[in-house]
């Protein structure tokens, strides 16, 4: 059972883990960049509404930290070859953490199914200047994975 989703709080994927882990009641936070910067400029929703923490440096160091404490991550990219998402990749096998690419909703449920010591989720993929769908994407799917009035996949 998935009891925190983190994200570095980017535009996209990073931002729907968040807002669905909000409508689920899931806990949120993770690491973001100084001053909660995204590409469009700072967010401190990140800090009052998702608990992210200000990592006082930068993306690479944000990144590694959410993978470092994260049981597993989920990468939503249409765009795989992103910098962002090459970075998530190499940092998720340097620390030998459970990764899944653009899941749909019912191979979600049953990957964290299968691996039940998954708790704190982290959420990564292409920012939405990159996908403009991520955000829609990532939110959409993690509901309907994890809520069970929305597992219409079966």
């Amino acid at each position: 059972m998935i009891t925190k989703i983190i994200s570095g709080g980017q535009t996209g994927a990073d931002l729907g883990g968040l807002k669905a882990a909000k409508e689920l009641g899931i806990p949120t936070g993770g690491f973001a960049p100084t001053n909660f910067i995204t590409e469009l400029g700072p967010n401190l929703e990140l800090r009052d509404i998702y608990k992210l923490a200000d990592e006082g440096d930068n993306y690479i160091t944000r990144t590694e930290k959410n993978v470092k404490v994260s049981d597993a991550t989920v990468i939503f990219a249409q765009k795989l070859g992103s910098a962002g998402t090459k970075l998530t990749l190499n940092k998720v096998g340097r620390y030998k953490k459970y990764v899944i690419l653009n899941p749909l909703p019912g191979d979600l449920r049953i990957w964290l199914e299968t691996h039940p010591d998954i708790k704190i989720l982290n959420i990564a993929g292409n920012r939405a200047s990159v996908d403009p769908g991520a955000e829609a994407t990532a939110k959409n799917t993690l509901l309907r994975a994890l809520d069970p009035d929305l597992q219409d996949w079966v």
